[in-house]
């Protein structure tokens, strides 16, 4: 289904009402999938997706696991995706596993390694990092390098 632009709530309700989400991205020198956004919102539905083998899509699709990468030009491999999706219900299981990969996406979890990549290059650096309990807290909790204490001070 082809709607053109439509509101967020219109977009999450279909994406949420579909059984599959097919992309099949193709080589175009003008535009291509540069990430597979599209792909990680369908999964945050549970909604497992069939996507071309340029672009993005291998980002987020992890092909048999959340969902199936094919050629993107050619109609009888999307038609067995299809196939293969919908055979035994595996496209259920595949939405649940495309669900969960895609919580690391999720923003509170992009913040938290973002902070732990800082806090890292700071301590590799030597450089005493400043910051209040919470924060110490955070790093020792959610950041899975080990930490030289010495060089975080608390305020």
């Amino acid at each position: 289904i082809f709607l053109g632009d439509v509101r967020e709530e219109l977009k999450n309700a279909l994406l949420e009402a579909a059984d599959i989400f097919l992309m099949p991205s193709i080589e175009d020198k003008a535009s291509v999938e540069g990430f597979g956004i599209s792909f990680l919102e369908a999964s945050c539905f549970k909604t497992p997706s069939i996507g071309g083998l340029v672009g993005g899509a291998a980002d987020i699709i992890k092909n048999n696991q959340t969902g199936l990468l094919c050629d993107g030009t050619d109609h009888d491999a999307i038609y067995n995706c299809l196939q293969q999706m919908l055979k035994n219900d595996k496209h259920l299981e595949m939405g649940q596993a495309a669900k969960e990969y895609s919580k690391q996406f999720y923003w509170d979890n992009q913040i938290k390694k973002y902070f732990c990549a800082v806090a890292f290059f700071k301590i590799k650096q030597g450089s005493p990092i400043h910051i209040n309990t919470s924060i110490t807290y955070f790093i020792k909790t959610f950041c899975t390098f080990r930490i030289n204490i010495s060089n975080i001070s608390t305020n």
